[in-house]
C-alpha cells in the first residue's frame, strides 16, 4: 500500500533517517528561500524492524499523510514518534491540495 507524505519545516537529515526506515520510490526534497526544507515522498515499504536511534531525532514541522489503509497509516505513524520529533501530524484518504513554495522575489 502506497503512502504519500509531504513535510514542511525539516531538518537537514529528515531525508536520511527516512531513507533507512522506509523505502521510498519518488522523494523530493527542496529548500525555500527562507531556509525552510520541504520533502515529500512515495512511500512503498515501511520496515517493522527496529533500529538503534541517532543522538537527536531530526524535527518535522508539520505532517501530512494521504493514504487510505488505517494499518499503513498506524506503523508509519509509529516510526514517525520512535524516530522524528514532530510537530502537527494531518492524516487524509485522498489528497486535494496544492504544495506551496516560496520564491525569492
Amino acid at each position: 500500500v502506497d503512502l504519500l507524505i509531504v513535510c514542511t519545516g525539516c531538518d537537514q537529515n529528515v531525508y536520511e533517517q527516512l531513507n533507512a526506515l522506509v523505502s521510498c520510490v519518488t522523494c523530493v526534497t527542496f529548500e525555500e528561500s527562507d531556509g525552510s526544507r520541504q520533502l515529500i515522498a512515495v512511500i512503498t515499504n515501511i520496515s517493522s524492524e527496529k533500529r538503534s536511534m541517532k543522538d537527536k531525532k531530526p524535527s518535522i514541522d508539520a505532517i501530512e499523510i494521504v493514504c487510505s489503509h488505517e494499518e499503513t497509516i498506524r506503523n508509519f505513524k509509529d516510526i514517525i514518534d520512535n524516530y522524528f520529533k514532530v510537530q502537527s501530524i494531518h492524516i487524509q484518504t485522498s489528497f486535494s491540495g496544492y504544495i506551496c513554495h516560496k520564491s525569492s522575489s
